[in-house]
């Protein structure tokens, strides 16, 4: 039990929200604090010579949003303890799922990553999110399309007219980009991974909701200028903002293309600690983490093998990656022909 309370202690030490708070006071303090209680108590406590109480527990859950289930199931070989967070659940609005992300990566990023998988079914956002327009047009997709946000019911999407909320939430998603690209990063793609977002604007574009033939070209523009962008990355090796490319960085950028294995969205980090934690992504922006070992342990070895299963294509893996990016710009004058755009190889 002993052992058990130590890790709970250090759980809830990790949590963002205390790591905000301990620059202020010690974790000792924070403890006792909330539990009503002398810093001696406390003290008793997080050096497990004094058992917790029920009561005890209950209050730090609720309090840190730590789960104890977690805790004490860690070893256990058929449960698995996770969060969820996301848009549609929790009935954010997009700026707050935006802050929330925000500060997760900043989190992730404070516990020294050594490593992260990334099984991609679709484009990772933070790639997106350094391209306002589609930036822009996420946001509507996935609370028009996806969630069928109520205020937006029978609008059509438009690049005119930009409010403030949606500049705010631009500046956020740039940030959040700004992050991903220093974090070295393996990525997985399948051939669907790139097709979707082009069938989204195929979409739009086939039902009317865009709110011009212009908002619609525009899209088939960005998207192009994205695949460029990312070509350009997994030349270089690393990734970068696609409009202040760095003089030099250190690598920390593979991509991967799979075309055996379905892929689900699924992101598996490594820290320089030994820990690790993993991420799935559901309903395109859902997503459940747990730091259950027994299960990112099986999580990992199976992206690893997946890995060794795929053809790698960037850095020095010339002809690999021309094959690749060959069908992109294939699947991409379709998309450009049914939106009325000239085809043009870029």
């Amino acid at each position: 039990m002993q052992a058990t309370q130590l890790n709970f202690f250090e759980k809830i030490k990790r949590q963002p929200s205390v790591q905000v708070l301990l620059k202020e006071q010690s974790f000792a303090q924070l403890i006792a604090d909330k539990l009503s209680m002398t810093i001696d108590g406390s003290y008793r406590r997080i050096r497990g010579e004094t058992l917790l109480k029920i009561d005890e527990i209950e209050i730090l859950c609720r309090t840190f949003q730590v789960s104890f289930d977690e805790t004490i199931g860690q070893n256990a070989p058929d449960v698995f303890t996770f969060r969820k967070a996301g848009l549609g659940d929790t009935n954010l609005d997009f700026k707050e799922y935006l802050h929330n992300l925000f500060n997760l990566l900043t989190h992730i990023q404070s516990r020294r990553v050594e490593k992260v998988i990334f099984a991609c079914k679709d484009i990772p956002v933070f790639h997106l999110y350094e391209f306002p327009e589609l930036t822009l047009f996420k946001m509507f997709f996935w609370q028009n399309t996806i969630f069928n946000k109520d205020s937006l019911k029978g609008s059509k999407f438009s690049l005119e007219n930009i409010s403030d909320y949606q500049k705010e939430c631009l500046a956020l998603a740039r940030k959040i980009a700004e992050k991903y690209a220093l974090i070295p990063t393996m990525e997985i793609w399948n051939e669907e991974t790139s097709f979707s977002f082009m069938k989204q604007i195929e979409y739009y574009m086939e039902t009317g909701s865009f709110a011009s033939e212009e908002d619609g070209t525009k899209m088939a523009e960005k998207v192009e200028s994205y695949f460029q962008h990312l070509e350009e990355e997994a030349t270089r090796g690393y990734k970068f903002i696609h409009d202040k490319p760095p003089a030099d960085r250190i690598q920390n950028f593979d991509l991967y293309f799979n075309d055996l294995i379905m892929i689900d969205n699924i992101i598996h980090i490594t820290y320089e600690d030994g820990n690790s934690q993993t991420f799935l992504v559901y309903h395109n922006i859902e997503y459940l983490s747990t730091e259950d070992q027994l299960f990112c342990d099986s999580i990992q070895s199976w992206l690893e093998t997946l890995c060794k299963k795929s053809e790698p294509i960037s850095n020095y893996n010339e002809k690999q990656r021309i094959k690749f990016f060959n069908r992109i710009r294939s699947r991409l004058s379709v998309m450009k022909k049914k939106v009325g755009l000239t085809v043009g190889q870029y």
